[in-house]
């Protein structure tokens, strides 16, 4: 089904009055549910598996957190290993975990990530001492991890009642699909399945096949969103480009926090030389930073240390698809600005995504 944001008028106390704890948290974080929210959680709160397309920054992962959290507390203990959310890097295994913290902070219920930078049989033990009701992860690092981690006589996979594939269509363009399916063969064929996407193209659509289970389908618009988010261009030769760049930035003429983004990494140290030769604090974010630093530089730029953060986005570029990062989707770049092309993306769907970044949450 498809649907576009209307004046609905749907609260959260319509969602969830039934589960008070929950209601009381989504309504510290939002004033009301977004359409995708309408529209997906009072199905899969009575269990119906969901694959749902809508735009980022439209409230997708709280559309599956708020149903998890409600079955979780309905459900009898052990709560241990009860969901699973899968993510395409490990910078969105934070974000979701703190998302979960918040919406989860009157429910007693515990969440892992595992997207710190740290080795494998420290997190096993980790995970042995003090088993999670969710957990978070990148498929590589689930597979890493849950294939060997026992727990008494069966393994987390057993008690998996919520299983989730978040950003589907990157997590696909990074390779994951082998491990996302060897995840999938272990887990119980009772489970309730989420599976979110910006795009549901043919290889999201054939995934769905293995994940869900009738699932309802909502492709949904946002489209006093998108009246929120202006699109420019300027034609300029090569020689010239850096010039109108300036020229934008320090004439105020589109705000102060600018996500930039060009194609390579050599580029994106080139930009970031000349912005602080003019005096413009700014950092480069790409793939071959560690994870660690990636999470320092991103917190940096969030708290208004950087004014100009260059991401080095190139879907063909093989140390991105091997550190699963992606600077372009789901990292939550905060209150921005602007995004700036500064090189063209090779895609559509790579323009769509990085443009994204900003006009989020009807900002």
């Amino acid at each position: 089904m498809s649907s576009s944001n209307d004046s609905s008028s749907c609260t959260w106390d319509t969602l969830l009055k039934s589960e008070p704890r929950v209601l009381d948290a989504a309504k510290k974080l939002w004033p009301t549910p977004t359409s995708i929210q309408q529209l997906a959680i009072p199905a899969a709160m009575e269990g119906k598996d969901i694959l749902a397309r809508a735009q980022t920054g439209s409230g997708k992962t709280a559309t599956y957190i708020i149903p998890i959290l409600v079955g979780i507390l309905r459900s009898p203990l052990p709560w241990t290993y009860k969901a699973l959310v899968l993510v395409p890097s490990r910078e969105l295994c934070k974000q979701v975990k703190t998302q979960f913290d918040e919406l989860a902070r009157y429910c007693h219920i515990t969440v892992t990530h595992l997207g710190d930078d740290v080795s494998v049989p420290s997190q096993k033990l980790a995970l042995s001492a003090n088993p999670p009701h969710v957990l978070i992860g990148t498929p590589a690092r689930i597979t890493a991890i849950l294939s060997s981690l026992k727990t008494t006589s069966s393994t987390p996979y057993d008690n998996i009642s919520y299983f989730v594939i978040d950003e589907a269509d990157q997590q696909l363009g990074l390779d994951h699909g082998p491990d996302i399916e060897a995840i999938i063969s272990k887990l119980p064929p009772t489970r309730q399945s989420f599976l979110l996407s910006a795009t549901l193209g043919d290889e999201v659509e054939k995934l769905q096949e293995f994940v869900l289970n009738n699932p309802l389908r909502l492709d949904v618009v946002e489209t006093s969103r998108s009246s929120l988010l202006s699109h420019y261009y300027v034609i300029v030769g090569a020689s010239n480009n850096y010039e109108v760049l300036m020229h934008l930035l320090k004439n105020n003429r589109i705000g102060k926090r600018v996500l930039l983004f060009v194609n390579t990494t050599n580029h994106g140290y080139k930009v970031r030389l000349f912005l602080e030769r003019f005096g413009i604090k700014s950092s480069v974010l790409n793939s071959q930073l560690p994870v660690a630093s990636r999470i320092h530089i991103l917190n940096d730029f969030n708290r208004g240390s950087i004014d100009v953060l260059v991401a080095i986005d190139d879907s063909d570029d093989e140390a991105s698809i091997s550190s699963e990062f992606s600077a372009s989707r789901g990292i939550d770049f905060q209150n921005l600005d602007a995004v700036i092309n500064f090189d063209m993306p090779t895609t559509y769907e790579q323009y769509v995504h990085r443009v994204g970044r900003t006009a989020r949450g009807m900002k």
